[in-house]
């Protein structure tokens, strides 16, 4: 919840935080069948800092990038991504659409945290 608040406060007041740096490093593929969605969330988590690569489905290929966050619909047909995630992670978390803005920023950042945090 804390985070969620400086995250608020920062989007409409400029607050104690600098929003670009809530998740500076942290590596984030998104994953959506629908360009402006998908544009849209890169966008606002590029903002606030991270790196970003969007993709349409889930086998387009990243090279030697490495993300540490991915945000998925999984509503997309055979998306079987976030089976697989799940299954070498043991996180995830799930945000119905549409998110706000604020819940998307502070859910990514807190699954991007190490397990020792």
């Amino acid at each position: 919840r804390f985070i969620a608040a400086v995250l608020q406060e920062a989007i409409e007041h400029g607050g104690p935080v600098q929003l670009r740096t809530i998740l500076a490093g942290v590596r984030v593929l998104v994953v959506d069948g629908d360009p402006g969605s998908r544009e849209r969330t890169a966008r606002l988590l590029g903002v606030a800092g991270a790196e970003t690569k969007t993709a349409s489905r889930a086998a387009e290929p990243l090279g030697s990038w490495r993300p540490d966050v991915v945000i998925s619909d999984i509503g997309m047909r055979g998306n079987l991504l976030v089976r697989g995630l799940r299954a070498l992670s043991g996180r995830d978390a799930q945000l119905p659409k549409p998110v706000e803005a604020v819940t998307l920023l502070a859910t990514v950042a807190r699954v991007a945290q190490p397990a020792s945090m």
